[in-house]
């Protein structure tokens, strides 16, 4: 056990130390967009599905994802998660792509992804899930980097990565962030500027 490091916040580190992990004191699992880095997690959320303890009727867990992590929660959320997750795995393992796609045929292999592992009829079964509420975090372009005209929006790209190497607090003169979630009230780090 010496080997093994744990970071938590304060809270989360004293909960740990006072009672151990449980899963049941879990309220919100995140997936982070980080492109097909998730396929290294896919074992945890398989065995997370498979053993069904995270969540309950009474106390949900918020599933939080932005990219890669939104499309791992949606699988969670379908009749059959555990069918769906390894459809998604199958699915987005198979993606053709080399030097010669373009963005036109990216989205229509990402859609067949996405076709793939959802069902028709998912939204209102996501929508009303017992175990699990779903936030799904994206980004609004913003000014030039919004801009439909390929050249300006190419500038309004580089000046936005330029001032956001001086200061974080530039990216928002560009991008917006947009959360979409299920349940009754929005997840508490929308409620934070």
């Amino acid at each position: 056990m010496e080997r093994l490091f744990i970071r938590a916040g304060k809270r989360a580190l004293e909960m740990i130390r006072d009672g151990g992990f449980r899963l049941d004191r879990v309220t919100t699992y995140v997936g982070p967009a980080v492109g097909p880095r998730w396929l290294v997690a896919s074992g945890v959320d398989l065995t997370l599905l498979r053993n069904g303890k995270l969540g309950s009727k009474s106390r949900p867990v918020l599933l939080t994802g932005a990219s890669a992590g939104a499309w791992r929660f949606a699988a969670w959320l379908q009749p059959e998660p555990e069918k769906s997750y390894r459809r998604l795995l199958d699915a987005y393992i198979g993606i053709p792509f080399d030097r010669r796609s373009t963005p036109s045929s990216l989205r229509s292999s990402l859609q067949e992804v996405i076709n793939d592992y959802l069902e028709d009829d998912a939204i209102p079964f996501a929508l009303g899930h017992d175990h699990y509420r779903l936030a799904v975090t994206t980004a609004r372009a913003r000014n030039f980097a919004a801009s439909e005209t390929p050249w300006v929006q190419k500038c309004g790209l580089a000046l936005c990565y330029a001032l956001n190497r001086i200061n974080r607090r530039h990216l928002f003169r560009f991008f917006e962030r947009v959360v979409f979630y299920s349940g009754p009230r929005p997840p508490q780090f929308c409620l934070r500027p």
